[in-house]
């Protein structure tokens, strides 16, 4: 496994790049003629960033007050597109644990 390769008798793993060159490194490791390597690449992006729900749930508000009056959180929710909660909702690294879980599991699959 590969945490276990890079982290020897048990150590920590010291990251001297940032999450972005890591995964630039894995995808270039990888065989991009692979029929699911853009599957694996949308994945193992996904698998390193978490949405802020904060500002979902802000969003959601909105839409949910918006034109047409007012609409229940799943109406809205229907009308999210993919783009407007990439330029709306932040997003952030989750915590080491959790990262390596939600990275173990796109590895496993």
């Amino acid at each position: 496994e590969l945490f276990s390769i890079l982290a020897a008798d048990g150590e920590e793993v010291e990251v001297k790049l940032d999450l972005f060159y890591f995964i630039n490194r894995m995808l270039k490791a990888a065989k991009q003629g692979h029929p699911y390597f853009v599957l694996y690449a949308k994945e193992l992006q996904k698998a390193c960033s978490i949405l802020r729900a904060s500002d979902l749930d802000k969003l959601i508000e909105v839409e949910c007050s918006g034109e047409g009056g007012a609409r229940n959180r799943d109406e809205a929710w229907k009308c999210l597109t993919p783009q407007l909660i990439a330029e709306v909702v932040r997003s952030h690294i989750p915590p080491a644990a959790f990262l390596e879980r939600r990275l173990r599991r796109v590895w496993d699959y």
